[in-house]
């Protein structure tokens, strides 16, 4: 899917099993820094818990110009949609991408009439001035 925005040529595509390793690296890479202060980072937890995600959500890749800068995992039932995790690398941060990607999601929302939209956010994220608008 192609999107149209402040980032002129970003796609998303499904994750694959050969995408796992580079997404950990910008899972850890992206949040490494907020997971530490708040719980503690322990590598093979983290690790095992990012394992089990991709596992179960619908992992999605987010491409600008052909190189992965960012990734989000949805649970997608048939009366809700939770956003499990959004991470856009920090030179791509603060260009609208996770702001296209999760209205994105809340159309898609919208157009099957599902009755919930939900995500937990980190105090610390960016996105918490997209929870504002």
């Amino acid at each position: 899917m192609r999107y149209q925005g402040l980032i002129s040529d970003m796609t998303v595509r499904p994750a694959t099993d050969s995408d796992r390793t580079a997404l950990f690296d910008l899972h850890r890479a992206v949040f490494h820094g907020h997971i530490e202060k708040i719980w503690g980072w322990g590598e093979s937890c983290q690790r095992s818990n990012f394992a089990a995600e991709f596992a179960y959500a619908i992992t999605s890749v987010i491409e600008v110009d052909g190189q992965t800068v960012g990734y989000f995992q949805v649970l997608d039932k048939d009366d809700r949609i939770h956003v499990q995790n959004i991470a856009v690398s920090h030179e791509f941060q603060a260009k609208g991408i996770g702001t296209q990607i999760l209205n994105g999601r809340q159309l898609k929302a919208a157009a099957r009439h599902v009755s919930h939209f939900e995500m937990e956010v980190i105090s610390c994220s960016n996105v918490t001035n997209w929870c504002r608008s």
